[in-house]
């Protein structure tokens, strides 16, 4: 089986360690289907003496209950946007030519949609990633307004952040906007391109992301799906969630 993959963890597993002892880490457990988190249960209820597994989840949802069930539960809080600005700060302050690292005019918008993560905060400090994103929401918010036609490729995005980190921080770039319109805060300069004043439809662009997101399992075509529901916005209720089958 190849490296990395379920059957090869659970062959690996279930070897005895010449030395007594095994750890293994399975970073992203909820990106597992959900028939190879059943392949993994049995080895998760016995596992071989000594044998250490660290599962890590960004969405416990999307964990199988028996997984849960078996598991011991240690829950991390998201840094706060403070914080990340803070190591950004570090990490530029370290850097050859003071700003390598990350710009400091883009520290701040970084940390506010990085959802906490200082990983996600990172990919956002790239200046052309974040030209990308600024781009792909002034498409979105252009579409949602005006009905103009909705062409930015997604695929680009699939890999790096991937699709559920992309709609993480949509949804934090558009309620910072939803929290302009509501506290009357000036908003980031970057983020000028793809304002919307109309809360209504500000929220139902939110719904939207959320909606694709819990669409991620079924292996949806984000950019079909995003565009069909831009579309049709118009129509689109306030409340609830809208239709990813519609």
């Amino acid at each position: 089986d190849e490296p990395g993959t379920v059957r090869w963890l659970i062959e690996r597993l279930s070897k005895r360690s010449i030395s007594g002892t095994c750890g293994v880490i399975i970073d992203g457990i909820e990106h597992i289907t959900p028939a190879g988190q059943n392949a993994l249960l049995k080895t998760i209820e016995e596992p071989q003496e000594g044998t250490a597994i660290i599962l890590i989840s960004a969405n416990r949802s999307q964990v199988l209950p028996t997984i849960l069930s078996r598991s011991t539960e240690i829950p991390f809080q998201p840094l706060s946007e403070r914080q990340v600005g803070e190591v950004l700060r570090g990490l530029s302050s370290g850097a050859e030519g003071a700003e390598d690292a990350i710009g400091a005019n883009s520290v701040d918008l970084a940390a506010a949609i990085s959802g906490g993560s200082v990983e996600r905060a990172l990919v956002l400090g790239d200046a052309a990633f974040m030209e990308s994103l600024m781009g792909l929401c002034a498409a979105i918010s252009a579409t949602a307004r005006t009905g103009a036609p909705f062409d930015r490729d997604l695929s680009q995005y699939q890999k790096r952040p991937g699709y559920e980190a992309l709609l993480d921080m949509l949804v934090h770039i558009y309620r910072l906007m939803l929290r302009g319109t509501l506290q009357g805060s000036a908003l980031p300069e970057a983020l000028a391109p793809a304002v919307m004043e109309d809360r209504d439809t500000i929220v139902k662009i939110i719904k939207i992301f959320l909606a694709l997101k819990g669409g991620l399992a079924n292996n949806l075509n984000m950019r079909m799906h995003l565009k069909g529901m831009l579309y049709g916005i118009g129509g689109m209720e306030t409340m609830g969630m809208p239709d990813l089958s519609a």
